[in-house]
């Protein structure tokens, strides 16, 4: 049960932060530099969302969803520190 409900908050937690980089890239008040760094994040992140989808429905959980699931946290992570760089350079 502990897996389920962890697994569960990792992808609604992952998901979240996809359509966060969403909304930045959407969003006409966002700065240019913000929506640059969000589109790269999105062009990165929904394929490899993508494919952990297809993967957990093809060959369940495995060593390759594990490999594709820790590439789009990273993502998520450098996306996260590229936009608070960005930021605290603008505040300058």
């Amino acid at each position: 049960m502990a897996d389920l409900v962890h697994g569960g908050a990792s992808i609604a937690a992952t998901a979240a932060v996809v359509f966060a980089m969403l909304a930045v890239l959407l969003s006409p008040a966002a700065h240019p530099p913000l929506r640059r760094i969000a589109g790269t994040g999105v062009a990165l992140a929904l394929p490899l969302a993508g494919a952990i989808g297809l993967a957990m429905l093809t060959v369940g959980r495995s060593g390759l969803v594990g490999v594709l699931e820790r590439v789009l946290l990273a993502v998520a992570a450098a996306w996260g520190l590229a936009t608070a760089a960005a930021l605290g350079l603008t505040r300058r």
